[in-house]
């Protein structure tokens, strides 16, 4: 069929083939069934990898040990513990292209004023471009206490990751507007996990568990490896820096400048002017977390579970309250009990320290029942079980942050640069389930 007489024709076609070649290595030692020791090699090949770049190799060694299991150790109280400890190397591959330029085409204008198709770089390329490789240690230890009542994981890990993947903008006199995937010195992640199961109380009628799950992290850009400038970036306003000492892409704000009494110091053109440093306002990410949940069982048939989420120590750009002050049709700017000096502040398109806002919040997560009809009954239907089940999912929230959602980012799941902006909450969402096996 023709196309021809259709007001726009168009057609797109895409190709994406990336190969991956590994090899795996492990060898596991047992002594007295006590001391278990693990040693392994991973070596990996990627055509995602730069031109310059060979096979690249990954290292691991663990070892624990049931320290409960020695006629030394008796503890009434416990009933196992295990020790453990363990040091492994792994990495992260660029995407597909990141390491080959790229081209688009596009519609030009020629001297002659007459259009033409051209060819543009649509990514720069990286040919020295390796994957990121992370040296992590964890040392920890697993317990089960009061006769398997309470089970306690914990865990501290040190993590550096050396020659990081990181996007940097490239200058604009190379003739290229974008950025270029990089390998750039040194990012330190370390912490604690800590997983505490409690069974208080088990009956065939009625039973209860607990669990609370506790993570914390803290994220240094420790160096770039070559001495650059921070790298400022972010999408609305440049919020975000990579700064050797500090988190990676941590928010750092602009404040409009005030004298001693208050009052904003101006401009000879009348605007607000802004301090000279920048402040750094706080992680991108949380640097805690904790989960709290709660099963109970009834009569053999009625479960019920309800999950609470707690993140915290990090911050999010609220570019939509940020619009909205700008543009004058927010209460804070509209308000006639509001101070003057506050309004133009918050009006004034150059600072962005109002809005960057502390993100901590606490979730009613999940809260399910569910209902398994009795056997004697479905087995009379030519049923082996059913069950009837009503959950709800993000049901409340509690936070401190100016928007709706602290936890939404227009960039969905990207790491970097986040913000809030023209991005509905976490819905509410309600469901029901019947399920039958036959």
């Amino acid at each position: 069929r023709s196309l021809g007489s259709a007001a726009v024709t168009f057609s797109d076609e895409s190709y994406v083939e990336q190969k991956s070649l590994g090899f795996y290595l492990q060898e596991q030692v047992a002594f007295q069934d006590k001391l278990f020791l693990t040693a392994a090699v991973r070596m990996d090949n990627n055509s995602a990898f730069g031109s310059e770049i060979n096979t690249v190799f990954y290292p691991k060694l663990s070892a624990s040990y049931v320290i409960s299991d020695e006629d030394y150790f008796n503890v009434p109280m416990i009933n196992e513990m295990r020790l453990r400890a363990a040091w492994g190397q792994a990495g992260n591959a660029p995407g597909p292209f990141d390491a080959v330029q790229t081209y688009g085409t596009t519609a030009t204008t020629l001297p002659n004023g007459t259009s033409a198709s051209a060819l543009q770089y649509v990514s720069f390329g990286n040919p020295d471009l390796k994957p990121e490789r992370g040296s992590e240690i964890e040392v920890g230890f697993d317990l089960s206490m009061l006769d398997n009542l309470i089970d306690i994981e914990a865990t501290y890990y040190n993590t550096t990751t050396n020659d990081a993947l990181i996007s940097v903008p490239i200058p604009p006199s190379i003739g290229f507007s974008g950025s270029q995937l990089q390998n750039l010195g040194k990012i330190k992640n370390q912490g604690f996990e800590l997983l505490l199961t409690a069974r208080p109380y088990s009956s065939s009628m009625f039973s209860i568990e607990h669990t609370l799950s506790l993570t914390t992290n803290e994220n240094e850009l420790v160096s770039f490896g070559d001495g650059r400038a921070p790298v400022q970036f972010g999408v609305y306003a440049p919020v975000h820096r990579f700064q050797e000492g500090y988190p990676l892409a941590g928010f750092w704000a602009t404040r409009v400048a005030r004298d001693g009494s208050g009052n904003i110091i101006n401009a000879p053109n009348g605007n607000p002017t802004v301090e000279g440093e920048q402040i750094y306002m706080g992680s991108a990410l949380p640097t805690r977390e904790i989960g709290f949940g709660t099963t109970v069982s009834l009569f053999g048939n009625f479960q019920l579970y309800v999950l609470l989420d707690y993140k915290g120590g990090h911050y999010q750009f609220n570019v939509k309250d940020w619009r909205r002050d700008r543009s004058g049709v927010s209460w804070d700017t509209v308000n006639p009990a509001a101070n003057a000096d506050d309004v133009r502040e918050l009006r004034f398109a150059g600072q962005t320290y109002q809005h960057i806002q502390e993100a901590d919040f606490i979730k009613l997560r999940d809260v399910s029942l569910r209902y398994a009809v009795p056997q004697s009954f479905v087995s009379r239907l030519g049923i082996r079980s059913a069950s009837v089940s009503v959950s709800g999912h993000n049901l409340a929230i509690w936070t401190k942050y100016g928007g709706a959602d602290p936890e939404v980012n227009f960039h969905g799941d990207a790491t970097f640069d986040r913000n809030d902006a023209w991005t509905l909450p976490m819905v509410r969402r309600i469901s029901a389930a019947l399920s039958l096996q036959f």
